[in-house]
């Protein structure tokens, strides 16, 4: 999804607007996380482990609109660490639940603070937060 928003948004100055709706009527979304047949203006996005994601802009670093986030929801802690570190070069920000893993800024994923909030999942899983400018 995150090239997905960059490419879509590659010429404009901010993120403004992006939202789930959006993503899905210029097909960024894969069809394994919308609804097949799709319907022009649904912002229905489904990970899979059948949590919900959000799409919106936001800022970093003080910037105004000028980054994005992807959030996933449910995600089993058995797989939280591994999505992370998996994915976590390519996002400048990364929050599990409300622990900041990985700052604006540092470059790095704090494995110590990932580990804890991926145990924190009580059955129902963590929430994701993948920021980037």
């Amino acid at each position: 999804l995150r090239a997905g928003v960059k490419t879509l948004f590659g010429g404009q100055q901010n993120y403004t607007g992006l939202s789930n709706t959006v993503l899905n009527d210029a097909r960024i979304t894969p069809d394994s996380m919308r609804k097949i047949p799709y319907t022009v203006g649904d912002g229905t996005i489904t990970n899979s482990f059948g949590g919900v994601v959000s799409a919106t802009w936001t800022g970093l670093g003080g910037g105004s609109n000028n980054g994005f986030y992807i959030t996933y929801a449910n995600v089993p802690g058995a797989v939280c660490a591994k999505l992370v570190t998996g994915a976590g070069s390519g996002w400048d920000q990364i929050i599990v639940g409300s622990s900041t893993v990985k700052a604006f800024g540092t470059g790095n994923i704090n494995i110590s603070t990932l580990t804890t909030a991926c145990a924190g999942d009580s059955g129902s899983g963590v929430s994701i937060s993948f920021s980037s400018l």
